[in-house]
Order: C-alpha cells, then sequence, then structure tokens
C-alpha cells in the first residue's frame, strides 16, 4: 500500500536519479571522447592515468548498478 511518506521518498528519489543521470551523462559523453581517438593523441604516461579512471568509472558502474538491484530485491519482498 503507497503510503504519503512512500510516494515522498519516491518523489525525492526520482529528482535525484534526473540529476544523476544528467552527470552519467557527461561522464559518459568524457569517456567516449577519449576512448574514441583522443587517447591515442596523447603521451604514455597521460593515456595511463586517463584509461585508468576509465576502469574505475566501469567499476564503479557495475558496483553501482549492483546495489541498486540489491535494493530493489530488498524493497520488492517487503
Amino acid at each position: 500500500m503507497l503510503t504519503v511518506k512512500r510516494i515522498q521518498q519516491y518523489i525525492k528519489l526520482n529528482q535525484m536519479d534526473k540529476k544523476k543521470q544528467k552527470f552519467i551523462d557527461k561522464v559518459d559523453e568524457g569517456f567516449r571522447y577519449f576512448d574514441g581517438y583522443r587517447l591515442e593523441e596523447l603521451k604514455e604516461d597521460d593515456r595511463y592515468y586517463i584509461n585508468t579512471f576509465m576502469i574505475y568509472i566501469e567499476h564503479l558502474e557495475i558496483s553501482q548498478t549492483e546495489d541498486e538491484l540489491k535494493q530493489l530485491n530488498e524493497n520488492l519482498s517487503t
């Protein structure tokens, strides 16, 4: 049963999701920019660090998705 508090929580999460999605879109755009062609033009040490950042971002995205799935399962079971 949906309560007023639950609806308010949903609205707040939805607003946060929109801001989060905007940020993720910017990160994805930068990721594609470097991964597409720009990475090849950089010095080897710059390439190494940017590549490391890109791997870390992928790791965070996977980790976040797993956490969201766990949370969804918990919400569905209650």
